[in-house]
């Protein structure tokens, strides 16, 4: 019997407290006032100025733990038990070394973007030089999984999960723009854009619900 319980890896769940590290580092040097300061004045300045990380980012990583574990939690509802196994054994196979591929080159990323956060053309230099690089990776491995899913699934698991192979090659485009894009919301933590982040994954959970809610009420199929 397939495995179903949820314990789906949201991407780069510590981008947050990561930047906040190193921004915080970046300002305790900017005056050499700084040491002067009593811890409690500190901590108001910082709290004062970081602000958004708490405001935005808790709230961002529950909704795309929240958005992630929708499709679970509908096919659970109306399916049966083998269509939520399946489903969840295949997005789990893709999604673990994604997620660990995709938090590595985020953390050298983040690095990167602060150091060029004041030259707007290695900034984006930078971005473009990485979006690149991770879509010709994605292409590569996600498209062998549209292709051929199924044989694969089937030949490594055995002939039983040849149909989460199916789902695997369904799902192989999301999870390639979720492999894009993950690492690339570094781009907002830099930046201190943390709200227009938040208003970004809020439409891209309001997308995901309608998504699924459309194909359960108008095809009533998985």
């Amino acid at each position: 019997e397939a495995d179903i319980t949820p314990d789906f890896v949201a991407l780069n769940p510590l981008a947050g407290q990561v930047a906040e590290l190193i921004m915080l580092r970046k300002f305790t040097g900017e005056s050499t006032s700084w040491k002067n300061l009593s811890d409690s004045v500190r901590m108001k300045i910082l709290a004062k100025k970081y602000v958004d990380f708490p405001k935005y980012d808790v709230p961002s990583e529950l909704m795309i733990t929240a958005s992630i574990q929708f499709p679970v939690l509908v096919f659970n509802r109306y399916f049966q038990q083998t269509v939520v196994g399946l489903y969840f054994h295949a997005h789990k196979v893709l999604s673990l070394p994604m997620s660990m591929l995709g938090s590595s080159i985020a953390q050298v990323l983040l690095r990167q973007l602060a150091d060029k956060r004041n030259d707007p053309p290695s900034f984006s230099m930078m971005v473009r030089k990485t979006y690149s690089l991770l879509l010709l990776i994605g292409v590569a491995g996600f498209g062998v999984i549209a292709v051929f899913g199924e044989d694969l699934f089937a030949f490594v698991f055995g002939e039983a999960w040849r149909e989460a192979g199916t789902f695997a090659a369904v799902i192989s485009p999301w999870l390639l723009f979720n492999f894009v894009g993950g690492p690339l919301t570094m781009i907002f933590t830099v930046l201190e854009k943390q709200g227009a982040m938040f208003v970004w994954i809020c439409c891209m959970f309001i997308a995901r619900v309608v998504s699924l809610a459309a194909g359960l009420y108008i095809c009533n199929n998985v």
